[in-house]
């Protein structure tokens, strides 16, 4: 069997030139989006003379990364568990060459079926989202509520069963209803996201990060610039495309603009296009997008530092404490070991005095015996 590998393509992001994976025979998987987010967050990368990289090679990258991001102090008391959550992603990572089996819940961007395969992106710190989302409030809502895409699936089941029954009754009567109102979303939202998706991905993800987009169980790379989401284009038809970079995500339908490094629209895509001289804007809309990068950083290693400076507080103080705790012990040591000394010379005085008084009264005894007449 011939090993899978990815083409790797060169493009600019943050002012830096990185090496990206482009899609293989398995389409936008999540292996392909995980390791497209480290590469881009600068974690992981590729020598820029590499013009393919193996599943096997990036497997191990990947695997190596999520050590690296999660080192288990043995005396934690939880250590055992820890290190079987994480052989357990290790173990998963081959497989997301070819997808996982994903289970959405409909009332947010982030709300997922908890599985070992989805605790691999916990792991490596890494956001997964969806745009299959309800408005709240909505009859919609009001039918499916918390339930998961397999659980409404098994409502649908049900109601099918109810038609060949007779003489309903309420509360089957109102599970009917409800499932008509889930299978008319289900059909009406077959692309996987809606409007209210769309929307959430655009307000409620934080300028700047780099997550993982779930659709129509493709993984895809997804970046939020200037208040606008944008998916990696990493369909191998771009690899030779250099100023196709990104596809800004603004529409449910398709019909997506395809942008350059700089989240430009590009006017002329075709692949065998002249290279597109840099304007002033786009030379600003680098700069921008590079200051607001740095202000993220920033902030970030602020918050770094004032966790820093504060755990050296608490451990000061622990020191403190300790070496209070520790010098009070010692000086009682000392105290104990005098008082020890001091009983010790005290006893030998006292026995010396006795001798003394003992051999005194002897050698009186014998001076009397000496001035005795007889």
């Amino acid at each position: 069997m011939e090993e899978e590998f990815y083409w790797l393509k060169e493009i600019e992001f943050l002012g830096k030139h990185l090496q990206i994976l482009m899609q293989s025979n398995n389409g936008p998987c999540p292996l392909l989006a995980i390791a497209n987010v480290l590469i881009l967050r600068g974690q992981l990368k590729i020598h820029q003379d590499f013009s393919n990289l193996s599943h096997e090679h990036l497997v191990t990258l990947v695997a190596d990364k999520l050590l690296e991001l999660n080192r288990i102090d043995e005396n934690d008391p939880n250590y055992s568990n820890l290190q079987a959550n994480l052989s357990d992603a290790i173990a998963i990572i081959p497989k997301l060459q070819e997808g996982i089996d994903v289970n959405v819940k409909f009332d947010d961007i982030n709300s997922f079926e908890f599985t070992t395969e989805i605790e691999v992106f916990d792991l490596m710190k890494i956001q997964l989202v969806h745009a299959w989302v309800v408005e709240k409030d909505s009859e919609i809502e009001k039918a499916i509520g918390k339930m998961s895409y397999n659980q409404i699936q098994e409502v649908l089941v049900r109601c099918e069963e109810l038609k060949n029954k007779e003489n309903l009754d309420a509360e089957e009567t109102e599970f009917v209803r409800k499932g008509r109102v889930i299978a008319e979303f289900l059909e009406n939202s077959a692309s996987q996201m809606t409007e209210e998706g769309l929307r959430r991905l655009n307000t409620e993800i934080p300028d700047g990060r780099i997550c993982v987009l779930f659709r129509n169980n493709h993984f895809s790379t997804l970046v939020k610039h200037n208040k606008k989401v944008y998916i990696l284009a990493t369909d191998l038809g771009f690899r030779d495309a250099d100023q196709i970079t990104w596809e800004r995500l603004s529409k449910i339908a398709g019909d997506n603009k395809y942008c350059n490094s700089y989240f430009q629209k590009i006017i002329n895509s075709a692949s065998n296009s002249p290279d597109k001289v840099i304007n002033v804007d786009e030379k600003q809309a680098i700069t921008d997008f590079i200051d607001h990068q740095n202000k993220i950083d920033e902030d970030e290693e602020s918050k770094k530092k004032a966790k820093i400076e504060e755990e050296d507080a608490s451990l000061a103080l622990a020191l403190s404490l300790q070496e209070k705790e520790l010098y009070m012990k010692e000086k009682e040591e000392r105290k104990h070991k005098a008082n020890e000394r001091s009983n010790r010379r005290e006893g030998l005085q006292s026995k010396n005095r006795v001798g003394l008084q003992q051999k005194k009264e002897k050698k009186e005894k014998k001076e009397k015996k000496k001035c005795v007449i007889w």
